[in-house]
């Protein structure tokens, strides 16, 4: 799968993360660790509605496809599927599927309205199954005095 290179990607939430936490933890050698690290990022005003294209002055995070309308997900979708034709890739259902083409979401955030987005969530398909995991775009969004690593873990965090 090809990731975002803006920004920083974290697993997001509670869908799939144990699944992907074992196997990675499996996978690692003697060498590597692994720390859980938890903050929050700001993203203007929280709309527990579906996302509206509109809505994105205000509410900047995109929750994709849970918490996007039909709307929104169809421009995205259209945007996506222009950038699969130019590099010569069969179309996709994303949002609505996951795609192994998240580093066009860099694309996305480049065009209006989706130029105020601090973050992007989306679906994954990975070895272990699906899981949440979400890009932050504008890393001074991120409240540095939330940061915790845990549990009890003595490590510095650089952002």
């Amino acid at each position: 799968m090809k990731l975002p290179e803006k920004g920083i990607t974290v697993m997001y939430g509670h869908r799939g993360s144990a699944n992907v936490l074992r196997a990675t933890m499996q996978s690692m050698t003697k060498q590597d660790s692994l720390a859980i690290v938890s903050f929050k990022v700001g993203i203007g005003k929280w709309n527990p509605n579906k996302l509206k294209l509109a809505d994105l002055k205000e509410s900047r995070f995109l929750n994709l496809p849970a918490r996007a309308s039909a709307e929104l997900m169809d421009d995205v979708n259209k945007h996506w599927n222009r950038w699969l034709a130019e590099d010569g890739l069969p179309p996709e259902k994303f949002p609505r599927q996951p795609s192994d083409n998240m580093h066009y979401l860099d694309k996305l955030v480049e065009l209006e309205p989706y130029k105020d987005v601090v973050a992007i969530a989306y679906d994954v398909s990975t070895t272990v199954g699906a899981a949440k995991f979400m890009t932050v775009f504008n890393l001074d969004a991120i409240d540095l005095d939330s940061v915790t690593v845990g549990p009890g873990l003595d490590v510095e965090v650089q952002i």
